[in-house]
């Protein structure tokens, strides 16, 4: 992962990131130095500036009529990091209390962006207690992962070893493409069965994944996840799955 991804992690928007970077490289620096540095116009950068300066993350310094900017170091992110780590768990309580969220009711999140839909995959894998089912567009999903470079390609090779070793079974159903085929003669190592319906016929745009309590639809155009946890949900999901499971057996 790049500086910049990182940063991006931390919560900073891409020009922030792109910003605070120029700003640590230059060290005590103008605006129009910086502007240069992030390419970046002059304008959007001197706001862009003052939003870090209210994080914390950039220092103004006065050096007579003229500014000037200099970016915290590296290590003081991470401090403010366990700063905010320590805030949230002091008043996590009242948060939960505030949310009022009923188990019993349905809970629906959205995610976004590239680790957005990574966040969802993880969660696919943390606790389930029966097989997982799902309908995937392996041919789009791939593509998504190559244009995202191929740290992102490992990293979903990654979560499938990470699945099977966890010897979470998965039953998918998917539209019959070259790359299906080849997902679908690796089954057996990756701890999946799946069986493939005619790409003319039913092509498949996102993907959904069914767990035990919660479903999640990805879309990989969108590059967004909608995660929906409801029991009486998932149960329709899982009936509507198993219908079409016996139906594209005759396409075996």
């Amino acid at each position: 992962m790049n500086l910049q991804a990182i940063l991006e992690e931390f919560g900073l928007s891409k020009r922030q990131a792109s910003v605070y970077l120029a700003n640590l490289e230059l060290g005590e620096a103008s605006v129009a130095q910086i502007a240069e540095k992030a390419q970046i116009e002059r304008t959007g950068t001197y706001y862009v500036i003052e939003s870090l300066c209210g994080k914390g993350l950039i220092v103004e310094i006065e050096r007579g009529k003229k500014d000037f900017f200099v970016a915290i170091e590296p290590k003081e992110l991470l401090s403010i990091a366990k700063r905010r780590e320590k805030l949230i768990l002091e008043h996590l309580q009242e948060f939960e209390a505030f949310s009022n969220i009923s188990s019993e009711k349905p809970h629906v999140r959205l995610y976004t962006g590239i680790n957005g839909i990574k966040t969802v995959f993880l969660k696919t894998i943390e606790k389930p207690k029966i097989q997982m089912l799902g309908f995937s567009p392996y041919r789009t999903a791939e593509k998504t992962a190559w244009y995202n470079g191929k740290e992102y390609v490992e990293w979903g090779l990654d979560y499938i070893r990470k699945r099977a070793s966890r010897r979470i079974f998965a039953r998918t159903i998917a539209e019959d493409t070259p790359e299906s085929q080849a997902r679908k003669g690796r089954d057996a190592e990756e701890l999946r069965e799946t069986r493939l319906v005619p790409h003319d016929k039913f092509l498949f745009t996102n993907e959904i994944a069914i767990l035990d309590d919660w479903v999640a639809v990805i879309s990989y155009k969108e590059m967004a996840a909608l995660v929906i946890e409801s029991k009486e949900f998932t149960k329709t999901m899982r009936s509507i799955f198993e219908l079409a499971w016996d139906g594209a057996e005759k396409y075996l």
